[in-house]
């Protein structure tokens, strides 16, 4: 749970959650830190300003399963495979990090700071292009409502 809830609320890549330890995760300052050998950019990083859903997801992760960030890439895959066939949907490559950039641009209505949470250093380009647009405020409130029930 703990990596779908970085892709989905965090906007990590899939590659970042299979080496990123629980140890990166900052629960009282709710933050992530990224070393440089775990960012696509070989930079070292510090995100912070994320949705309250990312939290309420990795504090039930930390909960109900403490070996947090234990899997290997592959198994990551696997059993990312594995909840899509159950749900009944395809979860393409990047499914979960493309799903952030879309509700959080709709969200917030800023791309800059989702650019800034997805380390593009600013460039809202991108997600000008590819992501504005796709979603209301309204689809985008109700993702950043999705949490664990208690």
């Amino acid at each position: 749970m703990a990596y779908s809830a970085m892709g989905a609320f965090a906007g990590l890549r899939s590659s970042a959650c299979a080496r990123l330890g629980m140890l990166a995760i900052d629960f009282r300052q709710w933050g992530v830190s990224i070393r440089a050998d775990q960012a696509k950019s070989k930079r070292r990083g510090y995100i912070d300003g994320h949705p309250d859903a990312l939290w309420e997801w990795l504090e039930w992760a930390r909960e109900h399963a403490p070996e947090g960030f234990a899997l290997t890439k592959r198994a990551w895959d696997y059993r990312r495979g594995l909840v899509a066939e159950a749900a009944g949907v395809t979860m393409p490559h990047s499914a979960l990090r493309h799903s952030f950039c879309t509700y959080h641009v709709a969200l917030l209505g800023d791309a800059g700071k989702t650019a800034t949470l997805l380390t593009h250093r600013g460039n809202v380009s991108i997600l000008y292009e590819h992501y504005r647009g796709n979603a209301t405020p309204a689809r985008a409130q109700q993702w950043s409502g999705l949490v664990p029930a208690r």
